[in-house]
């Protein structure tokens, strides 16, 4: 310690053999580390006293250096002495000749000292010890570089799962893989301000679900009225349609329909009382922008929204949201309480985190500055993660190859598209809907 007034009481002094102490500013400081005000006196740098038990021991010592250059074979480091000239130029007037060595360019006696120590025990083959903690998360990580390292049987077990990046867990000294598991992550919402990730984590989740999942387990639709990213995931056969700001008509057709599908499963839930419940495709309703979904709707849809947060988890009809946050300009407070799983990005109050994870405080904050960083609850603790990308660069055109390719390998039922009128109707094109 700097100042030992304060910090060594006399119970730890009682309790401490042994003691060193280097130069202090006043005698005080030195009372208080060795009973005695020597330090105090001391003007080289690196002279302590060292003091064993009640003075058994008290001698004044000079400690080593190890910053000192390192120079193979040589014992000592010979000394030169420099004048600075009138000019500024140094003029060396002892010691031996040539420029001073730039100290960056030098290896020093410590790291010399480690640099032998390490190679001594991998010769002797001598294990390294346990971390004591783990690398900070990366700022940049690739999705497919996650899925790499899950096995067939983590894949088999959780068939509704999408990989969305690394978390960090510092108290039990481990890093894990952030996933979303549906139906268990219910209703989700993603927080953020502009430029934090929000979209790129949704297209992550997409990626790996379509990746992961076949339309039979899971389908989805995409509200897109942010910077049409997700629009890359109409060809996928689980897409069963994209909504942008340019077609309200179409978000007309689409809640139309999304309502007749919950009122299709309730009535088969009401024959299946007292029976075996079979197992429901599910359906994520996902909303990119929601500000600017009400903005460009003039709230039309709401009251749909907030009823299905309410009614859609019995039928395995989830909500999937992105917001800077809840209340005004964000998520409405009657879909705020419906909503299970929380993802904050980095946002511009630090007291926003605990309102949107729904806990008292948050006992860690996500790293400034890094896009796709933030925090969520895992196991039942807030940790800090980082959202995978899909590519190097989240490049539209290989996803829709994805796409397309996942599309024609997949020769059953596709997710219910969302009703339209074509250009030129034929009526082979009307039959093959579940309408007609």
């Amino acid at each position: 310690t700097q100042k030992p007034s304060g910090t060594v009481d006399e119970r730890i002094w009682s309790n401490s053999r042994f003691r060193i102490c280097l130069r202090v500013q006043d005698k005080q400081d030195s009372r208080d580390m060795l009973h005695k005000p020597d330090a105090s006196y001391i003007t080289r740098a690196g002279r302590a006293y060292l003091q064993v038990g009640n003075d058994e021991v008290f001698e004044e010592f000079q400690s080593g250096y190890s910053g000192a250059e390192y120079i193979p074979g040589k014992d000592r480091e010979s000394r030169s002495v420099f004048l600075i000239g009138k000019d500024g130029r140094e003029i060396q007037i002892s010691g031996e000749s040539g420029q001073r060595k730039q100290k960056s360019e030098t290896e020093t006696q410590l790291q010399a000292l480690i640099r032998e120590i390490a190679g001594q025990a991998k010769k002797e083959h001598i294990p390294k010890s346990r971390i004591l903690w783990q690398p900070v998360l990366p700022a940049h990580l690739i999705l497919a570089d996650l899925e790499s390292g899950q096995t067939e049987t983590d894949i088999k077990f959780h068939i509704r799962t999408a990989i969305m990046g690394l978390y960090d867990d510092p108290a039990r000294q481990e890093q894990g893989i952030l996933k979303l598991v549906f139906p268990d992550a219910g209703h989700t919402a993603v927080y953020g301000m502009a430029g934090t990730g929000k979209s790129t984590f949704l297209q992550t989740m997409l990626c790996s679900l379509v990746q992961n999942c076949s339309p039979r387990q899971l389908q989805f639709y995409v509200l897109d009225y942010s910077d049409g990213k997700l629009e890359a995931f109409s060809g996928a056969p689980h897409c069963g349609g994209v909504v942008n700001e340019a077609d309200i008509e179409k978000a007309d057709r689409f809640f139309h329909m999304l309502e007749q599908i919950i009122e299709e499963r309730r009535q088969m839930r009401k024959k299946e009382r007292g029976g075996r419940k079979r197992d429901m495709t599910v359906i994520l309703v996902i909303l990119d922008n929601y500000l600017g979904f009400q903005e460009k709707t003039e709230g039309k849809y709401e009251d749909k929204l907030v009823r299905l947060s309410r009614e859609g988890a019995a039928y395995s009809v989830f909500l999937i949201l992105s917001a800077s946050g809840t209340g005004n300009g964000g998520i409405p407070f009657l879909i705020g309480e419906n909503i299970h799983t929380a993802i904050c990005l980095e946002m511009n109050d630090k007291f926003k985190y605990a309102e949107m994870l729904h806990v008292s405080r948050v006992p860690v904050l996500p790293e400034p500055g890094i896009r796709g960083r933030g925090i969520t609850c895992v196991d039942g603790r807030i940790l800090e993660f980082q959202t995978a990308m899909t590519d190097d660069d989240g490049n539209r055109e290989k996803i829709e190859e994805h796409c397309a390719k996942v599309d024609a390998e997949w020769k059953e039922e596709r997710a219910r598209q969302i009703p339209s009128i074509p250009d030129n109707p034929v009526l082979a094109d009307l039959k093959g809907t579940e309408e007609y």
